[in-house]
């Protein structure tokens, strides 16, 4: 599974993506909200593919 960690205190986001890496997850990282749109565009057919089955429960 990939996340995506959006925060702008770099220490703490540092410290949440390398939490989720330790547990097995793909991180993409962002420090603000035009980093996180231009992460999701990219990663937009992955996105487009769930279905709300998939969802994590």
């Amino acid at each position: 599974m990939r996340v995506l960690v959006v925060e702008d205190d770099d220490d703490l986001r540092f410290a949440v993506a390398a939490a989720l890496r330790g547990g097995g997850l793909a991180v993409d990282e962002a420090g603000d909200l035009p980093a996180a749109d231009e992460a999701l565009v990219h990663h937009r057919l992955r996105l487009c593919r769930l279905r709300p089955d998939d969802a994590v429960r």
